[in-house]
C-alpha cells in the first residue's frame, strides 16, 4: 500500500495532540483506524515513530526532529490545500 497525504495528516495530528483518540475524533475517525495508520507509516519508513504509553503518545527521540519537520511539512501542506480550496470555490461564485 502506498502512502497518501491522508497518511501524514494522520500523523501530523497524532504528533501535534500526542493522543490517538483526540487525534481520531479531530479526524472523524476511530483510534484503531488512527493506530493501523501509524502502524503502516512505521512500516514504511522501517522505525517507530512515536512511543506509546497510558499518557498519550510522543514522537520517538531519534525520529523527534524529523519527525516535527514531517509535522510541519504537513501542516504546511494541509494549510496549503484549504487555501486552494477556497480559492476553487470562491471562483465558482
Amino acid at each position: 500500500m502506498s502512502i497518501s497525504y491522508e497518511h501524514y495528516r494522520t500523523f501530523y495530528y497524532v504528533g501535534k495532540y500526542e493522543n490517538l483518540t483526540i487525534a481520531a475524533k479531530f479526524l472523524f475517525s476511530s483510534q484503531p483506524n488512527i493506530s493501523r495508520t501509524i502502524a503502516l507509516l512505521e512500516r514504511e519508513y522501517g522505525c517507530r515513530l512515536i512511543e506509546r504509553s497510558n499518557r498519550g503518545v510522543k514522537l520517538t527521540p531519534e525520529n523527534n526532529k524529523n519527525g516535527f519537520e514531517l509535522c510541519d511539512k504537513c501542516d504546511k501542506e494541509l494549510h496549503d490545500e484549504i487555501k486552494a480550496d477556497k480559492a476553487k470555490r470562491e471562483g465558482k461564485r
